[in-house]
């Protein structure tokens, strides 16, 4: 499975970019609901792996930013 790790953005923010997608004329419109922000891409990984990386994501406490 293609996977990636992101966070998503507060609703202001993906309000915000979604008016601006649709007044851009190139591209393609992504749905709000699919809206990211992506920190790492990690190519074709199988499930057991991926279950270890969100076990460790888990783990983390960061402040916001």
């Amino acid at each position: 499975m293609r996977s990636f790790v992101a966070i998503e953005m507060p609703a202001p923010v993906v309000r915000d970019l979604a008016r601006l997608q649709a007044a851009i004329p190139v591209g393609r419109i992504v749905p709000p609901e699919n809206l990211h922000l992506t920190l790492t891409f990690l190519g074709e990984q199988n499930e057991s792996m991926l279950e270890e990386v969100h076990f460790a994501l888990e783990t983390l406490r960061l402040k916001a930013f």
